[in-house]
């Protein structure tokens, strides 16, 4: 019988080709112990870095929206472009996470979230905003 994890990573699989991505490799059955990251996915010419959570509806808890640990995604992501770097040298990249409930008697529907950029930062500026570019951007301009 298959782990409850096995099965969100597999649900998490078909809901991504479901959209059009492909599967490159699914390092989560290749490996006994924890993983920062399930699916690697094409989706476009990106390359995108899946983490797939899920809970158990019987449970009564929410979605599982634990965030991706950035460093070992990334090391994750390192080690993965160094053995594919052949074929994925100019790929752009991107790490997604999917969280679901899984609900049914033989779990086998869920709710899902898809977190699309997941690791992405939005950043504020402190500049002030003007229609003028700034003496430094002017600079910048002529060199």
């Amino acid at each position: 019988m298959e782990s409850f994890n096995t099965k969100v990573n597999k649900a998490a699989a078909m809901f991504l080709n479901r959209r059009g991505y492909d599967i490159l490799d699914e390092p989560w059955k290749r490996d006994g112990g924890m993983l920062p990251i399930d699916i690697v996915a094409k989706d476009g010419d990106s390359v995108v870095f899946v983490r797939a959570r899920g809970r158990n509806a019987e449970f009564g808890e929410g979605f599982d929206d634990a965030g991706l640990d950035r460093d070992k995604a990334e090391a994750f992501a390192v080690n993965w472009f160094r053995d594919n770097i052949d074929e994925f040298a100019d790929a752009q990249f991107r790490f997604d996470a999917i969280s679901m409930i899984v609900m049914g008697a033989d779990a086998n529907k869920a709710l899902i979230r898809h977190h699309i950029n997941a690791l992405s930062e939005s950043c504020a500026s402190d500049l002030p905003k003007t229609s003028e570019p700034s003496e430094e951007a002017r600079a910048a301009q002529a060199a």
